[in-house]
């Protein structure tokens, strides 16, 4: 009787530790290269939109335009091209750009620049449920930001984006995959939505971000 209680609860602990291993971590750099470029679709990156920041946008009205001040979001839905959604909850900040965008990037005029040098902020949180693109399904939760840094001398900006959380992926890539990333790309302040990360550090789905996403 003993023995019995003892194979039953062995087989009750095996099917436990398969359930808990059901989902395993993404197993190659190619899925997670799919899989990040997927998500990076579904913020509005550089495959669809052309923009770093279309998704807290895109259930506006078309043609508004973020002014300087601080911006709060919450609850905000967006719908993925391929089915499901993500909702997005944080602060956008943005200082100096009504001035900046004034001005003539092909001749500034240092007097003409606004006091301060402007900047773009933003900190989000995104849950992500079922959210489809390229292929991938995509569920679970990220922090996304972004901060900017303008060249006193040469006005040029630079951008440094930061994803962190987890997420799963299944469809055109299977697995869990933590994320602790940054995103570094340069371009003018003034049309700061438009600006994509060129490059990328840090780990993605256990695998270096540089390796994996470079071209």
């Amino acid at each position: 009787m003993t023995t019995t209680h003892h194979l039953l609860a062995a087989c009750a602990l095996c099917l436990v530790a398969c359930d808990a291993g059901s989902l395993a971590a993404i197993g190659n750099q190619k899925d997670a290269k799919a899989g990040f470029d997927a998500l990076l679709d579904a913020l509005g990156g550089a495959d669809t939109a052309r923009s770093a920041t279309l998704a807290p946008t895109r259930g506006f009205r078309d043609g508004e335009v973020w002014g300087d001040g601080v911006h709060e979001l919450v609850d905000v839905v967006v719908p993925c091209s391929e089915g499901g959604q993500l909702v997005l909850s944080g602060t956008l900040e943005l200082a100096g750009l009504d001035a900046w965008t004034d001005l003539d990037p092909g001749g500034i005029d240092p007097g003409a620049l606004p006091g301060a040098l402007p900047s773009a902020t933003f900190d989000y949180a995104v849950d992500f449920d079922a959210c489809k693109e390229a292929g991938v399904i995509i569920d679970g939760s990220i922090d996304w930001s972004m901060a900017s840094v303008v060249d006193a001398a040469t006005y040029a900006a630079s951008f440094d984006w930061s994803y962190g959380g987890t997420v799963t992926f299944s469809g055109a890539a299977t697995g869990e995959c933590a994320l602790d990333l940054h995103g570094l790309g340069d371009g003018d302040i003034g049309a700061w939505q438009g600006v994509d990360p060129a490059a990328f550090d840090g780990e993605l789905c256990g695998y270096s971000a540089a390796e994996t996403l470079g071209e």
